[in-house]
């Protein structure tokens, strides 16, 4: 798989998972609402470098080494 088809998927997959987390956020913080939180999530998932998505991300593009 090419490697920025494989980063954004790793990253499409952490935001799914991040906006759950982050979803009692938008009920605190009604300002932030749905739109907010989708943002939020999405910042982090495309900048992290060591998460879950990354580790996705590394997976498909068939790298096994660590």
């Amino acid at each position: 798989m090419d490697n920025g088809v494989a980063r954004r998927a790793g990253a499409l997959f952490e935001t799914m998972l991040l906006e759950t987390v982050l979803q009692p956020m938008a009920e605190q913080m009604p300002a932030l609402g749905g739109y907010g939180i989708d943002v939020l999530a999405q910042s982090v998932a495309q900048h992290d470098a060591a998460g879950f998505g990354a580790v996705l991300a590394r997976r498909l593009e068939g790298d096994r080494e660590r």
